[in-house]
């Protein structure tokens, strides 16, 4: 089975369990209000209308209050996500394709805006982010905007031990934070990333059954089983640091803001705003 295969696999997986996943896999109303203040409400980048393109099917994304006039385009790899997700936003023109982020189906300097929702999680750091964001720098307008939400590790990494113990003495707010940060506690070199089956693993090593989950936290089964979409998968994820990201990102774009979240693990979701010059 080709890489391809199994990561589209992998969305559909998630397309199932989309209403299950809270945050930080979502974007949280500080994100949303940084993105509405410093590029949808009057600012140094502010327009009569947008032409925007999405780099998934993001929902807060599709619904923030763009101005009347914009056109809205949003591309994702994966047609389970868009049956799943996409809805378009009524108060301006938006449509949905199924396509490849790294050869997009428009031509050149076509958009104001691209936003995307931790997109560059999957991609390889030397393989794969530098043709996706020069393929975003192709379809970018002069003077343009990049808004992200990255996912990114911390400096100093933690143990899957450390955060297996704050699950036991209840010190971790949902089930999603505590599956990201053990991801990120298993993480090799940034070259490396983590294979995700791994955490399914050690799960399974660490986690008599769920029940003794429920009974230490509170927290709904439902959302519990929304691990299974790491069993058997052999895709991985990349958490680069904040740092490393902009890095890679600085070779292609111009920095303008970040914004790093205060709400749990929010430090590993800063929002990054870049420039076509």
């Amino acid at each position: 089975m080709k890489i391809e295969t199994i990561i589209i696999d992998d969305w559909k997986k998630h397309s199932r369990q989309w209403q299950n996943i809270g945050p930080p896999l979502r974007p949280q109303e500080e994100d949303i209000t940084f993105l509405r203040n410093t590029i949808v409400i009057p600012s140094d980048f502010s327009k009569s209308k947008y032409d925007i393109l999405l780099l998934g099917v993001t929902p807060e994304l599709v619904t923030l209050p763009w101005p009347t006039g914009s056109h809205m385009l949003a591309v994702d790899k994966s047609r389970a996500m868009i049956q799943q997700l996409w809805r378009p936003n009524p108060a301006i023109r938006s449509h949905a394709v199924r396509s490849d982020w790294f050869q997009l189906p428009v031509g050149d300097e076509n958009f104001d805006l691209i936003l995307g929702d931790c997109c560059m999680t999957l991609m390889h750091p030397e393989q794969d982010r530098p043709r996706f964001l020069k393929e975003l720098r192709r379809v970018l307008r002069p003077g343009g905007r990049l808004a992200l939400r990255l996912f990114v590790r911390p400096e100093i990494s933690e143990t899957p031990e450390n955060v297996f113990d704050d699950l036991w003495n209840n010190r971790i707010g949902n089930f999603h934070i505590f599956r990201w940060r053990l991801l990120m506690a298993l993480h090799g070199s940034s070259h490396e990333g983590v294979l995700i089956s791994r955490a399914w693993d050690y799960w399974q090593q660490s986690v008599l059954n769920n029940d003794q989950i429920v009974a230490c936290t509170g927290w709904d089964p439902v959302i519990i089983a929304t691990m299974e979409v790491y069993r058997d998968s052999t895709s991985r994820y990349f958490f680069l640091t904040l740092e490393q990201s902009r890095n890679i990102l600085g070779h292609f774009l111009t920095e303008r803001d970040v914004q790093t979240p205060t709400y749990e693990l929010g430090c590993c979701c800063s929002t990054v705003i870049y420039s076509s010059s």
